[in-house]
């Protein structure tokens, strides 16, 4: 099933959602404008929802984001606020290690993918990450993937070949219907 962030007033009756990559800040304005599924996206995290968020994902599920000079109030289930740099902040491979028991993945699991991306993001209170970086930025200071709730969410997108339970995991915390905390290896 697929929601139009943009045109969808309503989130439809769901196990997990997936929000992928993309460019919110271009789109700024009428994420901001889809207050109603905005709001039904934050209540549902709230009911406990999971919710696999990359990159894009992630700054569209924290308060607000500035671009350009434009401040835009985006899902608000995440304490965190998102700028802009001139520069990448994140640009290549990254390699992590999951460290903190999250919904989708076991500690001790390596997680490859990329990031590109400009944003940083100013976390209020302390949130906890699940992974710790061999190699990318992240959020920075050797850290990624926010673990609030059921969501999970992170700078890095994943190369689903090169972590094939992915997907199992992802179906496995959509079918519990509650916080999937697996400890352990894979």
């Amino acid at each position: 099933m697929y929601v139009n962030s943009l045109e969808d007033s309503h989130l439809p009756v769901m196990d997990a959602l997936y929000i992928g990559g993309g460019f919110p800040e271009l789109f700024a304005r009428g994420l901001e404008a889809n207050w109603q599924l905005r709001s039904e996206i934050k209540n549902a995290i709230d009911d406990g929802l999971p919710v696999y968020a990359e990159c894009a994902g992630l700054l569209y599920l924290s308060e607000r984001l500035t671009w350009d000079g434009q401040v835009s109030e985006m899902v608000k289930a995440l304490p965190a606020e998102v700028s802009f740099s001139s520069r990448p902040e994140g640009h290549g491979y990254v390699v992590a290690n999951v460290v903190t028991p999250n919904p989708f993945f076991s500690v001790g699991e390596r997680l490859c993918g990329h990031e590109f991306n400009y944003a940083k993001l100013e976390m209020a209170g302390d949130l906890s990450t699940a992974y710790e970086l061999a190699r990318g930025h992240g959020l920075g200071a050797g850290h990624d993937a926010i673990v609030y709730k059921n969501v999970l969410a992170s700078f890095m997108h994943l190369h689903a070949a090169g972590v094939p339970g992915w997907a199992r995991a992802f179906v496995d915390c959509a079918r519990s219907g509650s916080k999937l905390l697996r400890v352990g290896t894979v």
